[in-house]
C-alpha cells in the first residue's frame, strides 16, 4: 500500500506491514554505503527541504536492511531520491521501541532509485533531543545544532556533546547526545578531529542524522547525531 512517512507514523504498525514509498531522499548510510554480508542502515526523509523542527517531525524513519539483503542495497547514497518498498512495524526486538522500515529475507524490500536532491538539515537544540523524541515524536530527522563542544576519543568513537558556554560546558539538557562517525567512510572520523584526540573542541555546528543507538545485549539507549563528512564538524571560536 502506498504510505506517506507521515502516514506510517500516524498507522504506527504492531506487526511488519508492507508499505510503498515513493520519491524519498537518502540522508545517512551507515559507513556512506552498503556492503554485501554486513547489516546495513539507511535513512530516508519524505522531502529535500522540510523547513523547520516542526515541519520535520515524523517526516523520515530508518531502513533496517538485514546482512543477507544489503547486496541490493549496495549503491545507494546521501543524497538519492529513492522509491522504497519495506516492511514498517514498530521494531520492539530486545527493549527496542522503533518505528522503523524493515528489509530481509522474510520481508523483502527494495529502494530504487530514480533522482537526486540536497536534502536541507533544520536546526535543532541539543535540548530538544532525547530517546524519547526520536521514538515517539521527532523520528530520525536530519539536524544541525550549533555552538557545540565535546572531547574526541578514539576515531571509530562517539563523544558527548555539550552546549558551549565560554572557557566552561554547560550541558543545559537532561541526557546527553554523542557525535558519532558511523556514517562516515569506514565509520571513523576524519579531519580536524582525528587529529586532537583527547583534546575538548568547540564547534562552529555539527550536521547529521539524529538516531539512538543500543549496544548488543544491552538496554541502554543513547541518543546520537550521525555526522557523515568532515564538513560537518566545523571548528568553532
Amino acid at each position: 500500500m502506498k504510505k506517506t512517512l507521515h502516514e506510517i507514523w500516524q498507522d504506527n504498525p504492531a506487526a511488519p506491514t508492507e508499505v510503498w514509498s515513493p520519491g524519498l531522499f537518502v540522508t545517512g548510510v551507515s559507513k556512506n554505503g552498503c556492503q554485501a554480508g554486513v547489516a546495513c542502515q539507511i535513512f530516508v526523509q519524505q522531502a529535500e527541504n522540510l523547513v523547520n523542527l516542526a515541519g520535520a517531525t515524523q517526516q523520515s524513519l530508518k531502513m533496517f536492511i538485514s546482512a543477507n539483503t544489503a547486496f541490493h542495497f549496495i549503491g545507494v547514497k546521501v543524497g538519492d531520491k529513492v522509491d522504497v518498498d519495506a516492511h514498517a512495524w514498530r521494531y520492539n526486538v530486545g527493549g527496542e521501541h522503533e518505528l522503523l522500515l524493515q528489509v530481509s529475507l522474510a520481508l523483502p524490500g527494495c529502494a530504487k532509485v530514480v533522482g537526486t536532491g540536497n536534502p536541507v538539515p533544520v536546526k535543532a537544540l541539543l535540548s530538544d533531543l532525547s530517546v524519547a523524541a526520536y521514538e515517539d515524536t521527532l523520528g530520525p530527522m536530519l539536524i544541525t545544532v550549533d555552538k557545540v563542544s565535546g572531547t574526541p576519543q578514539m576515531p571509530a568513537e562517539t563523544f558527548g556533546l555539550f552546549n558551549t558556554k565560554g572557557p566552561f560546558d554547560d550541558g543545559g539538557v537532561s541526557s546527553v547526545t554523542s557525535l558519532s562517525p558511523y556514517f562516515m567512510p569506514g565509520g571513523v572520523f576524519t579531519g580536524s578531529v582525528a587529529m586532537n584526540m583527547g583534546v575538548k573542541l568547540s564547534f562552529a555546528s555539527v550536521t547529521g542524522v539524529f538516531g539512538i543507538f543500543i549496544p548488543t545485549g544491552s538496554m541502554a539507549k543513547y541518543e546520537e547525531i550521525y555526522t557523515r563528512s568532515a564538513a560537518e564538524y566545523p571548528p568553532g571560536p
